[in-house]
């Protein structure tokens, strides 16, 4: 597929070194190195708007709750930033966005874009105080939130908000005319990491500088018009910019799953949608199962350092692209596209460069090239660099170094990885040169967070926070542990150690701790292991030997972890688990790697090592034994005993009213259903339930097995001229799923009594005709409903240049009068991206009320008229 745009030059990646791999001074032989790629001098939102005018009808956004065309996404934004420019912003302001996941979101980064701003998207997850922080570093001129975060944030902060509704979407069509001498080095977005002076920093990217990195690696990636890309990240990632930002200008649609589908379906969520492109993280890629998402083509993976093991989990099914990049080189810097089947790939792999020049220069003095295959820190240059630090000349002056010779600017970004390069010219991650970590997906200093931890401590406490490598103690790339002591020294040959006596109560006090720390730091920075000993080690030359603390969490056994993980209790104090406990329980083993005896009704998940990503893992076992969970039950309830209750109540009030499937049938079910399936010709599995036909469908489908075409209805819509016919098949496909007896097919027993067969749900075939309507209809009532075939049945026709008409072939004992409207205005809501109401399944309608449900009507009724005046009829 063609760029979006087209800038004239190749993108292709750059030379890594020197033809002489040990030149010895990278500065002052600058005039001799190759220049990096050059600059794509447009505006983001003019390159979305030339897909605007590509393919106004193609879906540029999908979410349970609304899809956008390219042009309902282009008239909404236009609408949005009519209103923020007549806020009074001037252009090149930050604009924060504070918003749950959703179309919306979207449409408010791109309206703040038109306007001539840039935005800043916050994650609502976040504390509230450091959103606080945020907001004040953006010098911020106007916010935009949704009506929760409104409330959140009423009284707290005195800027201007625009409340962000559905208002958006309604009224007349608008262009927006932008303010002038918006160019592409104005900024776009600002991007908040940990920092290591114990606030997070803003990272400011340019539209010209996204631009030149998103070109190169959205090519790589290979994305284009067919693209549908799930929206996964986090707004605090820059990840999602990538997801979002760089999908849209390629032309492809982003598929923005509910909170809800986000952890815990999000297998579902990507087969309903069609997504055929993730952008995960490591540690959540590895909990996915490639082989349960067949129309998945792409896997982007990156923000910590790829595992061979998770290659070879995809890579036999999908392709695999590792994609590597600091925030401050516009998302990515480098990537390794590996076709299905690649064998060896070793841990650690960058790759390649991508729009940018890469150089590996000694870890004490960049100016100096390291010789092939020799460890050394990755610098980069090119016209992907960030403009800098917000607020922070000093540290942007320290991180962005000037190798400029003459008029030749020559700009590098220092990442502080340690790299090496191998024979064949890829780049391998080997670690860090400074304190700096990645924790799902997310880059954190961890003295930011060693900061944050000793407010919470009482005055003389020292602490150190390291991460600690995966393996059998902790899953999911590591977890962070705290180390607490009331001393700090040089070794001197002594070492420090785990004070035993004392791991009760620190267990004791991280609660307390954990509860403060959650008002100042995301989830994901909050140390899981709280861990007292001797002294804090330091080397020779006065620094944290963190080595030293590394090696006592690895030396440590199982039994000891969970010393450090768990209060210790008395075998008479610990009770006996109810079904419910025993049930949750075998699933907390399962995420957690842990024996279901080593678990007690009284032990805290997050101090079991659980985490928000351990979490998802945990969710989608309890889905598949019917047990309801949500990610916010799991962390804010994290004590088996009450999570269980949580769960099963919530389990309980969703499925109250459900039946279970052939549960109507007594003890016939086993025969009924192995007869259906002989009848239909289905394997009996796909048969999901069988039920009685009521008096009237018996009478409408007894007329049908006399005179085969009788109360069979034929109804045909012509369609709009720009419908989106992939999207219209989508939404019908979406009814019959929602709907169970559009799934019906009638049977007989041997005993001739009639019972009707629910088919499991399958992507339904709609033919597709270039017969005139007459010619079709027909063909289509040569095609009897009989027994065991299905009842309803639908085609597109395409005659001449007309546009397309949808036939609906229905029987009447499916249907009638009354649900016909509500099943087209279904097909609408879903073709529209909106969630409709569920339907209620046949089986509870057969039912009927029960005992406690008459009791309440009669109670309605007799309240109701109580004290009512009667009028006879007839008047006698």
């Amino acid at each position: 597929m063609d760029n979006p745009i087209t800038p004239g030059h190749s993108l292709a990646p750059s030379k890594l070194h020197l033809d002489n791999p040990a030149t010895p001074v990278l500065q002052t032989t600058a005039r001799n190195l190759p220049l990096p790629p050059p600059r794509v001098n447009k505006l983001v939102q003019d390159v979305i708007g030339n897909q605007v005018l590509k393919q106004p009808a193609a879906t540029a956004v999908a979410s349970p709750a609304m899809s956008l065309t390219y042009k309902e996404l282009d008239e909404s934004s236009s609408r949005l930033a009519t209103q923020i420019s007549s806020s009074g912003v001037s252009p090149g302001s930050i604009v924060p966005i504070i918003h749950e996941k959703s179309a919306i979101t979207i449409v408010a980064m791109l309206a703040i874009l038109k306007s001539g701003c840039a935005f800043t998207a916050l994650d609502v997850s976040h504390p509230t105080q450091r959103l606080l922080e945020n907001i004040e570093d953006t010098n911020a001129p106007i916010l935009l939130l949704s009506t929760k975060q409104a409330a959140r944030f009423n009284g707290l902060i005195d800027i201007p908000a625009i409340k962000l509704s559905n208002d958006v979407f309604s009224g007349s069509s608008t262009t927006f005319t932008a303010a002038p001498g918006i160019s592409p080095s104005n900024l776009m977005y600002t991007i908040f990491t940990s920092g290591s002076t114990g606030r997070p920093k803003g990272v400011m990217i340019e539209h010209a500088a996204w631009l030149t990195s998103a070109v190169a690696y959205g090519a790589d990636q290979e994305l284009s018009p067919s693209s549908r890309v799930l929206q996964f990240a986090s707004y605090a990632f820059d990840m999602s910019v990538m997801e979002i930002f760089t999908t849209l200008v390629f032309g492809g649609c982003v598929c923005v799953p509910a909170e809800e589908d986000r952890y815990g379906r999000i297998q579902e969520f990507v087969n309903e949608t069609g997504v055929n492109t993730l952008m995960l993280t490591p540690s959540y890629a590895k909990l996915l199962d490639p082989t349960a998402m067949p129309g998945v083509r792409m896997l982007v993976t990156g923000g910590e350092a790829v595992p061979s093991d998770l290659v070879q989990l995809w890579n036999r099914h999908v392709k695999v692209y590792i994609a590597y990049g600091p925030t401050e080189a516009s998302i990515q810097a480098a990537g390794a596209k590996l076709d299905i089947g690649t064998q060896s790939v070793p841990s650690g792999l960058i790759g390649r460069p991508t729009g940018c020049n890469l150089w590996i220069v000694k870890e004490d003095n960049h100016n100096e090239l390291v010789p092939r295959g020799e460890i050394g820190e990755l610098v980069i240059e090119g016209n992907t660099l960030a403009r800098g630090y917000l607020n922070d000349q000093a540290k942007t002056s320290a991180s962005f170094v000037d190798m400029s010779i003459g008029t030749d600017t020559r700009l590098v970004f220092k990442t502080g990885d340690l790299v090496r390069q191998t024979d064949n010219g890829d780049i391998v991650f080997v670690g860090r040169k400074d304190t700096q970590i990645k924790m799902q997906g997310q880059r954190f200093e961890l003295v930011e967070i060693e900061a944050r931890l000793s407010h919470t401590l009482p005055a003389g406490s020292k602490c150190c926070v390291d991460k600690a490598a995966e393996g059998p103690h902790f899953q999911n790339g590591g977890a962070i542990v705290a180390f607490l002591s009331d001393s700090v020294k040089v070794s001197d040959g002594e070492r420090s150690e785990i004070l035993w006596d004392l791991a009760e109560a620190t267990l004791e006090r991280s609660l307390e701790i954990i509860s403060k720390l959650e008002k100042v730091l995301p989830k994901p920075m909050i140390p899981t292991l709280y861990v007292p000993v001797s002294f804090i080690p330091l080397t020779s030359s006065h620094k944290t030997d963190r080595n030293v603390l590394r090696q006592l969490i690895t030396a440590l056994s199982s039994k000891e972890m969970q010393r450090l993980r768990r209060l210790d209790r008395s075998s008479g104090e610990s009770r006996a688990l109810t079904a419910d406990e025993s049930t949750l329980r075998e699933l907390w083993a399962f995420a957690l790697n842990m024996t279901p005896e080593s678990i007690r009704p009284d032990d805290n998940f997050i101090q079991l090592g659980g985490d928000s990503v351990t979490s998802i893992k945990l969710i989608a076992a309890a889905r598949s034994r019917g047990i309801s969970l949500t990610s916010a039950t799991v962390l804010s309830n994290p004590v088996l005993s009450e999570q269980a209750r949580m769960a099963i109540n919530s389990a309980a009030a969703k499925h109250d009213d459900d039946i279970q499937p052939f549960g109507l049938l007594g003890d016939r079910a086993q025969e009924l259903r192995a007869t259906a399936a002989a009848i239909c010709r289905l394997p009996v599995e796909e048969i999901e339930d069988v039920l009685p036909m009521t008096i009237s469908q018996m009478r409408w489908y007894g007329k049908t097995l006399v005179k085969p075409d009788a109360w069979i209805d034929h109804y045909h819509f012509q369609l709009p001229d720009d419908v989106d016919l992939v999207r219209f098949r989508a939404a019908l496909s979406s009814v019959v799923q929602a709907v169970d007896l559009l799934r019906a097919r009638v049977f007989a027993t041997r005993d001739k009594k009639l019972f009707q067969a629910i088919v499991r749900f399958h992507p339904i075939e709609v033919v597709d005709s270039s017969d005139t309507l007459e010619a079709y209809l027909s063909q289509d009532l040569k095609t009897p409903m009989g027994l065991g075939a299905p009842l309803s049945r639908y085609a597109i026709l395409h005659h001449d240049s007309s546009a397309p008409v949808f036939v609906w072939t229905i029987h009447h004992a499916i249907y009638d009068g009354y649900s016909l409207p509500m099943l087209l205005q279904t097909i609408q809501d879903f073709y529209h991206g909106l969630q409709p109401a569920p339907f209620t399944p046949f089986n509870r309608y057969l039912k009927g009320p029960d005992d406690k449900e008459l009791e309440d009507g009669e109670a309605f009724w007799e309240r109701y008229l109580h004290q009512a005046s009667w009028t006879r009829f007839p008047v006698l």
